[in-house]
């Protein structure tokens, strides 16, 4: 992706979800260039129940090696940790939010620690999971829905659902998943045949060749399970994480 070439319509988003014991924490960066309007960018989070957005000027965003770290203002993004420095309106009172956060592990579903202070609160997530994915295209989807768990068996197991629009407004979605199951890999996604049999907000099941993948929505977790040419190898209920988050800046 070239920040220069102001003729294309391109984005790149990275999707960080955190969480540590009784606390969690989702940030949202993404940065947009429009056809002959410039950039924009933002950061979302959800930080326990607190919600922000904020909003950047093209000069506020600088990229890294390669495209794989990304700077918007003071706050700085990458797949091996983030820095957090910035200011939020909450309760009707200016907030700094304040923080570091190192990943560990194979992506999406890796290891956290570090912290974050929001109005001199600490939220500690020294033994923390996370879920960290990088995305970019030419045609921002207008809304995705991400749902993540992680668990430990005979090896670290874990599950990322990302569910989106094909085309903005065009109706089709397309799905992606991995599955990390006690040293097997599956991964079903759109480009390998995968087949969204029903969604609804609130669960999905998946199919691909002798692959099916079934995951709903808990109160404050997950309830999965996984086929293997009509065998149940998987059946997961427990924690977890769910987001949906609208793509429009």
């Amino acid at each position: 992706m070239s920040v220069r070439n102001a003729g294309r319509e391109e984005w790149i988003r990275w999707y960080y979800s955190v969480e540590g014991r009784d606390r969690r924490a989702v940030f949202i960066p993404t940065v947009h260039i429009r056809r002959n309007k410039g950039s924009e960018a933002s950061i979302r989070a959800a930080l326990g129940e607190k919600r922000l957005k904020l909003d950047f000027p093209p000069e506020a965003v600088r990229f890294s090696g390669k495209k794989e770290g990304i700077r918007i203002g003071n706050c700085f993004f990458s797949s091996k940790g983030i820095v957090v420095r910035l200011e939020a309106w909450m309760n009707g009172r200016l907030v700094p939010v304040m923080g570091r956060l190192v990943f560990s592990g194979r992506r999406p579903c890796c290891k956290a620690r570090g912290f974050l202070d929001i109005g001199g609160e600490r939220l500690s997530f020294q033994e923390g999971r996370a879920c960290v994915e990088k995305e970019w295209g030419k045609r921002l989807p207008s809304w995705d829905f991400r749902c993540w768990c992680g668990w430990a068996g005979r090896e670290e197991n874990s599950l990322s659902v990302h569910v989106a629009e094909g085309r903005p407004g065009g109706g089709r979605l397309r799905c992606s998943a991995l599955l990390r199951l006690d040293g097997s890999v599956y991964r079903l996604n759109t480009g390998r045949g995968a087949r969204i049999l029903r969604f609804d907000g609130r669960q999905v099941l998946i199919a691909q060749s002798g692959l099916r993948l079934h995951v709903k929505t808990t109160y404050g977790g997950l309830w999965c399970r996984f086929w293997k040419r009509n065998k149940l190898i998987l059946e997961y209920i427990g924690t977890g994480s769910v987001s949906f988050a609208s793509g429009n800046m």
